[in-house]
């Protein structure tokens, strides 16, 4: 058993990337699950019942992390393209290795470079090896931005709050 309050407490100490809206969300359906006891099992909190269902707990849980993920997908897709329009016509849609760099980071600050250079080897033909020594290098925006369609991507800390079109 753990105390209702106490795994309040634990969920800013465990997500601490979240917002507090995330948070609130999570309590309320914490103290729901809780039936106004002061102390819940973590089994039936966290384990789906006989019939497979999750508690409103998990699902909200769930829910967050697919649109943490959604939401970051999209803001690097958007920082790729507004990054493709910042270096004009003349460029044809090309942009730097470190103009890329630049866009994932600025969507998800906390992500490690090699984190980052992984995402672009995914993205594009370049080996993992030649991305740690190579900035400049030109690659197609639309076609990282087609490739970053296909992989998942998750947060590796809180990401910056833009309006998402």
């Amino acid at each position: 058993l753990v105390s209702v309050g106490g795994a309040m407490r634990e969920l800013r100490i465990l997500f601490p990337w979240k917002t507090e809206a995330a948070i609130a969300s999570l309590c309320k359906c914490l103290l729901y699950e809780a039936s106004g006891a002061s102390y819940i099992s973590y089994t039936s909190l966290l384990e789906p019942d006989h019939n497979g269902n999750i508690t409103s707990f998990c699902e909200c849980l769930r829910s967050q992390h697919l649109d943490e993920i959604i939401q970051l997908k999209k803001m690097i897709l958007t920082s790729i393209q507004v990054a493709e329009k910042l270096a004009g016509p003349d460029c044809k849609g090309m942009v730097s290795l470190d103009i890329l760099r630049e866009a994932i980071k600025s969507c998800d600050p906390e992500r490690s470079l090699s984190s980052t250079n992984a995402i672009l080897a995914d993205c594009t033909s370049i080996p993992l090896e030649r991305l740690e020594s190579e900035g400049a290098t030109l690659v197609s925006g639309q076609s990282v931005r087609n490739k970053l369609l296909g992989i998942l991507i998750k947060p590796s800390g809180r990401i910056p709050q833009f309006d998402i079109i």
